[in-house]
C-alpha cells in the first residue's frame, strides 16, 4: 500500500573484498533457517580495479552489514563482474571423513563440528559447553611402519603392539565397524591428554603423534659409529630408509566420563577436479618450456605451502618459495663503495684482528635490503598489484616463521589467513611465469648484464 509520497531511494549498497571497497549494482540476498546465507551482485570493473576472489567478502547497506563470507564463483559479464558469495564457506569445504560418536554430549560434539568447519573460539557460541569437565583423554591411532614387540615411550607418546592398541574398541558399545580396519596394523600410538573438549584432545594428541614420528625418522638416518653419550649402537641401512606414519583412523575416550568416539581423518578441504574443458583458462598464461631454476623451486614450494597441515610448516615453505622468487635479482646496496670502505676501516678498527672477517660479512648483510624489502621492490617493479593490508599479511606471515625459527613467543596463523597468503603467493608467480613468457624483454624480466 501506498500513501501517494515516492519511495525513498535504495540504500548505497558497498561491497568489501580483501579491503577494496567498490559500489555494487543489482544483486540479492537469501537467508534460510535451514542453509547458509548467500548472495549474488555485479560490480563494475572500471579502470584499475582488481579484486582478489579469494579474499573475504563484506557487504553493507547503509553502513549495515548484510553478509559476511566468501567468493565462490565469478563470472565476466563484458565490462562488470557476477559475484556469487556463500557465508561460513568452511562449512562447506571442510571435510567430515566419517565419525562414530557414542554416550556424547551433544554440545562437545557441535563444537568439534564448528572447530572442523573453521570456526575459531571466539565465533562459537554453545549453551553450557563451558561445564563440560575438564578430564583425561585417551587417544589411540595406528602406525604404519612400525612394529612394537614391547610398549616403547617416545616423548609424550607410547608406541604398543598392536594387540595393546586395540584394547581401546572393547570400550565401544555396540563394537565399530572400522574394527577390523583399525586393528590391521603392527603398532598403535597411544598419548594421554587432560582437555575439557574431545576435538581439542585429538588435535594435540595428534601433534604429539606427528613429533613423535618425525623424531623417529631422524633418528634412523642417524649413521654415526657412536652416539652422543660416546656408546657405540646398532645399525642397520633398512631401517634407516623407515617412513613411519599414522594412519586415517583414530579412536578417543574420556576415562571420566566414558565418552567415546572414532574418527577417519583426511585431508582438510573438500576439492573438486579441475575441469579443463574448451571453456578452461588454467592454460593462461602460458608455462614456458624453460623456466630459470628458482622459479621451478618457486613452484615446488609454493605447493608444498598449499599441501602442508601444520600452520609453521605452510608459513616456512611459503616464505621460501617468495625467496626463491627474488633469487638472482639485483638489488640496490644502501652504501657506496667509498662508503663501505670507510665503514670497514673504522669497524675492524675497533676489533681484534681475528673478527676483521666476521666484520666484513655483517656489513655485507647490513648492506643488502630484508626479503620483506626486497619483495615489495620485485613486485613494483613488475606491477603485481598487492595492496598494503595483503603485503602486510605477508609481513606478518614471515615474522611468525622468523620467531618459530629463532625462538620467541609465536603468533600461529590461522588456515584462513595462509589461505589468503597462498593465493597472493600464486598471483605473483602466474605474474613471473607470464614475464617470462613474453621473452627477456618482458616488463619485469631482469636485463641481461653486459
Amino acid at each position: 500500500m501506498s500513501d501517494g509520497r515516492p519511495a525513498e531511494p535504495p540504500g548505497e549498497a558497498i561491497a568489501e573484498i580483501g579491503g577494496v571497497k567498490t559500489s555494487i549494482t543489482g544483486g540479492n540476498f537469501v537467508s534460510a533457517l535451514n542453509a547458509l546465507d548467500r548472495a549474488w551482485f555485479s560490480i563494475e570493473m572500471r579502470d584499475g580495479l582488481r579484486l582478489e576472489y579469494l579474499a573475504p567478502v563484506k557487504v553493507e547497506i547503509d553502513g549495515h552489514t548484510m553478509i559476511e563470507g566468501s567468493i565462490v564463483a565469478a563470472f565476466p559479464e563484458g565490462a562488470s563482474v557476477e559475484i556469487h558469495i556463500q557465508s561460513a564457506v568452511a562449512m562447506s569445504e571442510e571435510t567430515m571423513h566419517g565419525w562414530l560418536l557414542q554416550e556424547f554430549p551433544v554440545q562437545d560434539a557441535v563444537y568439534a563440528a564448528a572447530r572442523k568447519s573453521g570456526f575459531d573460539d571466539d565465533h562459537i557460541n554453545i549453551h553450557e559447553l563451558d561445564k563440560l569437565p575438564h578430564e583425561v583423554f585417551e587417544v589411540v591411532v595406528g602406525i604404519n611402519g612400525v612394529e612394537a614387540d614391547l610398549p616403547m615411550r617416545i616423548g609424550t607418546v607410547t608406541l604398543l603392539p598392536a594387540q595393546s592398541g586395540r584394547r581401546i574398541l572393547d570400550q565401544f558399545d555396540p563394537y565399530p565397524e572400522w574394527a577390523e580396519e583399525f586393528e590391521d596394523v603392527s603398532a598403535h600410538a597411544v598419548v594421554y591428554t587432560t582437555d575439557q573438549h574431545m576435538h581439542s584432545a585429538q588435535v594435540e594428541a595428534l601433534a604429539e603423534v606427528d613429533l613423535a614420528l618425525s623424531w623417529l625418522a631422524i633418528r634412523t638416518r642417524y649413521g654415526l659409529s657412536h652416539l652422543p653419550d660416546g656408546s657405540l649402537h646398532r645399525y642397520q641401512r633398512s631401517e634407516s630408509n623407515a617412513t613411519p606414519s599414522r594412519r586415517d583412523l583414530i579412536a578417543l575416550r574420556g576415562l571420566q566420563t566414558g565418552k567415546r568416539w572414532m574418527q577417519r581423518l583426511g585431508p582438510r578441504l573438500r576439492a573438486s577436479p579441475l575441469k579443463l574443458g574448451a571453456r578452461s583458462r588454467l592454460r593462461e598464461p602460458g608455462l614456458p618450456r624453460e623456466l630459470p631454476f628458482q622459479v621451478r623451486q618457486a613452484m615446488l614450494s609454493g605447493q608444498r605451502a598449499l599441501s602442508a597441515e601444520d600452520p609453521i610448516q605452510r608459513s616456512q615453505a611459503l616464505w621460501e618459495s617468495l625467496e626463491f622468487y627474488l633469487a638472482g635479482r639485483p638489488s640496490e646496496q644502501l652504501f657506496s663503495s667509498s662508503e663501505r670502505s670507510d665503514l670497514l676501516k673504522c669497524l675492524r678498527a675497533a676489533v681484534p684482528k681475528d673478527q676483521h672477517q666476521r666484520v666484513a660479512d655483517l656489513l655485507n648483510l647490513v648492506d643488502q635490503p630484508s626479503p620483506k624489502m626486497a619483495l615489495k621492490t620485485a613486485i613494483k617493479e613488475e606491477g603485481i598489484p598487492i595492496t598494503d593490508s595483503e603485503f602486510k599479511l605477508l609481513s606478518e606471515i614471515r615474522t611468525a616463521r622468523n620467531k618459530a625459527t629463532h625462538g620467541g613467543e609465536v603468533k600461529i596463523p590461522s588456515d584462513e589467513d595462509l589461505d589468503y597468503a597462498c593465493s597472493i603467493l600464486s598471483r605473483i608467480l602466474v605474474h613471473r611465469v607470464n614475464a617470462l613468457g613474453r621473452g627477456p624483454n618482458a616488463v619485469g624480466h631482469p636485463p641481461k648484464a653486459n
